[in-house]
């Protein structure tokens, strides 16, 4: 039963492109919320994401991945963290189990990369958060080690967007219970983001060197929270669409005139 559930999840997160879709652009909200409004750090995040995901880059390219590996920032999105243990879960680690052996070798090289593609999707934004955190703090403590600093702001990283390795032992096992619903992980790190985003506004709007980044992480927070809901009304209003037309789609799968 955990083989064939696993092989469920799997298809409809890794091997589903809107799945992807939502993965590339879910995490805007948590770097609207954090502030994190510096677009040209997003070259640099997307260029070494990039460079992950096909093994390529020149020594300091792969250094600074290997830096941000080690400092937590990349390979710990909360559902790709979640689909993997599942898999281990069901199989060993071992997905072969899964779509087969032998001729379909190649199959599992495609879910493979698949699988980088999902991981990259989700390191770009952490990447991304980084260097945004890293330009702000830097200028706001100029005399802070700078090895100090990027622990630090590794720290905020993990602390503000979901992250699979914060999340207690605990949590992660309801992964096992299907009572509980599939990818429990994911909306109990909304809510510890949620949390330490605002405090962390409130620590920072108190010291007078970190007030500016405060000032700009609350306009984040407050921007989230409603920007998504006005956008979210404002297309289904260009569209045509209604609470009603939701309802009947969710409950018929058809779009009624």
């Amino acid at each position: 039963m955990l083989k064939v559930s696993s092989a469920s999840k799997y298809t409809k997160t890794i091997g589903s492109w809107m799945t992807h879709a939502r993965n590339t652009t879910g995490n805007a909200g948590f770097a609207m919320a954090n502030g994190h409004f510096n677009i040209f750090k997003g070259g640099k995040a997307i260029k070494a994401a990039w460079l992950d995901f096909r093994n390529k880059g020149n020594i300091e390219q792969r250094k600074y991945i290997r830096e941000l590996m080690e400092l937590g920032v990349v390979g710990q999105g909360a559902r790709y963290g979640e689909i993997r243990d599942i898999v281990k879960d069901a199989t060993g680690g071992k997905l072969d189990v899964l779509i087969g052996t032998g001729r379909k070798q190649k199959i599992r090289r495609i879910f493979k990369g698949i699988e980088k593609a999902y991981g990259a999707e989700d390191d770009v934004w952490k990447i991304y958060a980084f260097e945004n955190e890293y330009s702000r703090y830097k200028k706001a403590l100029p005399d802070m080690d700078d090895k100090e600093l990027k622990k630090k702001v590794a720290e905020i990283v993990t602390d503000t967007y979901p992250t699979y390795s914060k999340i207690p032992k605990g949590i992660r096992a309801l992964r096992r219970f299907p009572v509980l619903g599939p990818f429990i992980s994911f909306p109990v790190e909304v809510v510890r983001t949620a949390k330490n985003t605002i405090g962390l506004a409130a620590k920072e709007l108190a010291d007078p060197k970190l007030r500016a980044i405060g000032a700009q992480r609350l306009a984040g927070i407050v921007t989230a929270a409603t920007a998504t809901g006005v956008l979210s009304y404002g297309l289904a209003h260009m569209f045509g669409h209604n609470k009603e037309k939701e309802k009947a789609m969710r409950e018929g799968g058809v779009f009624p005139p």
